[in-house]
């Protein structure tokens, strides 16, 4: 006979007990019952019926106040020993977690990394062995453990301004809390089991060293947690420089207005408000807010930084979105971004597309007819994107490749989901949303997946009464396909590198197709004007036939833009992703807006002109 053992863990704070700890629900064995019941003597009880799971009560919650800190310990060790006897990991994990942020005021630091790392180890098991459920799922479940991650990585932090071996250790678990769920995924595509997950997220030192020698590179990695900035840069030869940056102290000596009590918060207003004031084109003002965040991440290792090297960039947080190209104008070589080098191991282990004795597939898509429900009944026409879409099929085919041109109407969801199973190359000149619901009228288009983001196709049959699934390629859609393995995929629209910023990363379109299979991702982080983005991809492509790779035409044709006079651009200025923004009379202004939204992510790439043959 089995029974049912409920119970609500409780922890007295100051004069109050509270709910501070997990309700759980356990089926045990009637003869362990009595003994579980005499291990948690100083539990109480609660009266009230309860239906709850563990989710329902927060352990975090647990106040933290020095008074009453060794009893909350004592409480807090009775309780890890509780579910550890009753095996009941996800309980322990989140004892542990709370018993290891106690140790640490406690001053017991040993302890508390002992307790974090433990609820860490715990956690990432239970998520590999959920793996078989959604994306969206998994990386819900990983988002939970972002505080704990937050912990040790501060923890580590702190105990290496001079110790080498800290700061190695401090990197290894920033590394590991990055992209875990993309890694999996890919790595579970190619192995029937999950036996050699572990391999791929928990990187060791002489691994992460051996990545960033073989691509040539040097690394700078970031974590942000509650309170400060953490930079480490690693060099190809295994050099290691470390940085901690107090973000309270440095905005405040930079007379940086406060507006809120939690300075990574702060710092992802800060980079809110960079990119919208270069979309409304405050010149004075995103310049200002570009030479603080330069000062803030690569002022303190400028020194290390040789102009000609080429980087890698790991963000984390709100730096994801950050201008790289803007910020790194002072170096001669292109920034790669990645979520992590754990991915990159995995996405390498794909191979890259090669040539099977004849041209690689190229799919180009251009100026889709206009989706109906929008603001002022339909979508600006991109005749920028669909000029762009005959050059760029042009550009391929004299490298070798042949490209099927997907214009206007023909730009169907059907017929892109079919060219895009058997293309290495993927060209998108169109408009994309980073949430659908942008602009939207239709009840039906604002309920569909209300916060995904979507690549927006063509209304072949021109009229409203069509699912609104059937003419957006979504997020969720994207995830599902399968792309050719090591292709590369270029997203010429608006704000497609944007999306949900999670610990897993920038849940978003670039993320879905590395999913999907491609190696490399170019896409943008702001709104795009149609003339500029046709004259920079023109640039990118012609660098391309010149057989430069992928991160460097694009760095090549932004310094090319850069200097270029406007006048010389197309007149079109209507934008690729706000699809009720009226286009602009004339010519505008060149910006850093026209030239510095397009970033690489994923894996370096070589030229298609040089894809080898097999």
């Amino acid at each position: 006979m089995r029974s049912t053992l409920n119970c609500l863990v409780v922890v007295k704070i100051g004069s109050r007990w509270q709910r501070a700890a997990l309700v759980w629900r356990e089926s045990i064995v009637d003869s362990s019952a009595a003994t579980c019941r005499s291990q948690i003597r100083r539990v109480r009880f609660t009266r009230r019926k309860r239906t709850s799971t563990a989710a329902d009560v927060d352990l975090h919650s647990l106040s933290l106040k020095e008074e009453g800190l060794d009893e909350k310990i004592e409480q807090a060790e009775e309780c890890v020993s509780v579910y550890r006897d009753m095996s009941a990991d996800e309980k322990l994990s989140v004892s542990l977690d709370v018993l290891g942020r106690l140790y640490r005021q406690a001053g017991n630091l040993e302890g508390a990394m002992k307790c974090l790392e433990e609820s860490l180890t715990l956690s990432e098991k239970a998520q590999k062995s959920i793996h078989k459920v959604g994306d969206s799922l998994r990386v819900s479940f990983f988002e939970q453990q972002q505080a704990t991650y937050n912990q040790l990585v501060d923890l580590l932090a702190s105990l290496a301004r001079e110790d080498v071996d800290m700061q190695r250790r401090a990197l290894l678990v920033a590394e590991r809390s990055k992209a875990r769920t993309l890694t999996d995924t890919i790595v579970l595509k190619q192995q029937e089991t999950s036996t050699s997950l572990s391999t791929w997220n928990e990187l060791s030192w002489d691994e992460l060293v051996d990545v960033v020698k073989g691509e040539k590179k040097t690394m700078i990695e970031f974590y942000v947690t509650s309170q400060h900035l953490l930079t480490w840069m690693l060099q190809p030869d295994g050099q290691l420089h470390f940085v901690r940056t107090d973000l309270q102290q440095f905005f405040t000596s930079h007379n940086f207005p406060s507006s809120s009590s939690n300075p990574s918060q702060q710092l992802q207003t800060f980079v809110e408000n960079l990119i919208r004031d270069i979309e409304l084109e405050a010149r004075r003002a995103s310049e200002d807010a570009i030479s603080l965040l330069f000062q803030l991440c690569l002022q303190p290792i400028q020194h290390l930084l040789r102009k000609q090297v080429a980087v890698m960039i790991v963000p984390h947080s709100a730096l994801y979105l950050l201008p790289w190209y803007c910020l790194l104008s002072c170096l001669d070589a292109p920034p790669l971004l990645l979520p992590s080098l754990s991915l990159l191991m995995a996405i390498r282990s794909r191979g890259q597309a090669k040539r099977a004795g004849g041209a690689l597939q190229a799919m180009v898509v251009g100026n889709p007819l206009p989706v109906p429900w929008v603001i002022g009944g339909g979508a600006q026409e991109l005749e920028g994107a669909e000029r762009e879409a005959e050059a760029v099929a042009r550009s391929l085919a004299s490298m070798a490749m042949e490209p099927e041109l997907l214009l206007r109407e023909e730009a169907s969801k059907e017929a892109v989901l079919r060219r895009m199973e058997d293309s290495s190359w993927l060209h998108f000149a169109c408009h994309t949303a980073a949430d659908v619901r942008m602009g939207l009228i239709s009840r039906e288009a604002a309920l569909f997946r209300p916060h995904t983001s979507a690549i927006f196709l063509a209304n072949v049959e021109r009229r409203t009464g069509l699912p609104w699934s059937s003419v957006i390629l979504s997020l969720e859609e994207v995830c599902a396909s399968e792309v050719v393995k090591g292709s590369v995929v270029v997203m010429s629209s608006c704000s497609s590198g944007r999306g949900a910023v999670k610990q897993e990363g920038v849940i978003g379109l670039a993320r879905a197709f590395l999913m999907a299979g491609a190696s490399t991702v170019v896409c943008s982080l702001w709104d795009l004007r149609d003339g500029s983005q046709r004259t920079l991809m023109e640039l990118f492509y012609r660098r391309l036939e010149e057989g430069e790779a992928v991160e460097d035409a694009l760095f090549h044709a932004q310094r090319s833009l850069q200097a270029a006079n406007p006048c010389s651009l197309s007149s079109s200025s209507t934008d690729r992703g706000r699809l009720d923004r009226p286009p602009a009379a004339g010519p505008p202004a060149l910006t850093s807006r026209d030239w510095g939204s397009m970033v690489v992510v994923g894996a370096s790439c070589p030229s298609p002109k040089s894809w080898s043959r097999s």
